[in-house]
């Protein structure tokens, strides 16, 4: 039994890729941080060796199912993390973040490193999009505060 060097380099892909997500969910002190984000993405990059592996072996199974199964799960966690707090929804881009993760993880399984990694680079920006987001927030609560005066 031998370990492909081409799978070795998918879980090590995987992992600092979503590093690089995880740590910017951790340093906004986000619930899914660098472990969460590194946990997901190399689940489906697992699962997604694992169906190759499967495939490669004669055994009937469709390619498709297993990473499927994995967005099914991701889906439910993400759900329970969304939470309603004094009238405000919190947790949607978490959730979101949770299940485009996935994809990552699969992309990175299937050997498409470098569509992997412009998505981790997309992702990281849209990530950083919730600073202009503040910015805009405290100039329209300023400006509201100017016309109420």
């Amino acid at each position: 039994m031998y370990i492909e060097f081409t799978n070795i380099f998918k879980i090590l892909l995987a992992l600092v890729l979503s590093s690089l997500i995880g740590y910017e969910r951790e340093a906004s002190n986000k619930s899914a941080g660098l472990r969460t984000c590194m946990l997901v993405t190399l689940s489906s990059t697992m699962v997604m060796i694992f169906s190759e592996l499967m495939l490669s072996r004669g055994l009937t199974m469709d390619a498709v199912r297993a990473p499927s199964y994995i967005l099914t799960g991701i889906g439910f966690i993400g759900g329970g993390v969304i939470m309603s707090k004094g009238g405000k929804v919190e947790g949607i881009t978490t959730a979101a973040l949770m299940l485009i993760l996935v994809p990552l993880g699969l992309l990175i399984g299937m050997g498409e490193y470098s569509l992997a990694t412009i998505c981790t680079i997309i992702i990281y920006f849209v990530l950083k999009l919730k600073h202009i987001e503040r910015r805009a927030k405290s100039k329209k609560k300023i400006k509201k505060q100017r016309i109420k005066k």
